[in-house]
């Protein structure tokens, strides 16, 4: 696992992030995004209002809380990539106001 100390750190005052298809294919999804959430945590990203990952290959997002640093997050793009439901927390996310994941594989919505 590679180490990203801080990647955002001079970013603070970050609102709009781009990682739509920004991951090589060969790369399994679940270990970026293990990389990504330390990112995430590391960074204090917490102005940041508009995350974009669609088109990375995402089939599942292994951690419910990935997204829970982020707190000021009001667009969460997951658009066009392959996952089959929503098992990560929304609720950690106060100002989510809109969340896109057209074009994936979800067949059925839980109420959790």
């Amino acid at each position: 696992q590679m180490s990203h100390p801080r990647v955002f750190s001079n970013f603070m005052h970050l609102e709009e992030l781009h990682l739509t298809n920004a991951f090589t294919e060969q790369v399994v999804s679940q270990w970026y995004l293990l990389n990504l959430q330390q990112i995430f945590i590391s960074s204090k990203l917490s102005k940041l209002k508009k995350l974009h990952l669609e088109q990375n290959e995402i089939w599942k997002i292994s951690n419910p809380d990935l997204f829970c640093p982020l707190t000021s997050l009001r667009d969460l793009h997951l658009s066009d990539n392959q996952l089959t439901d929503i098992n990560f927390s929304l609720s950690c996310l106060p100002n989510l106001r809109y969340l896109a994941i057209d074009y994936n594989k979800i067949t059925n919505l839980n109420n959790n």
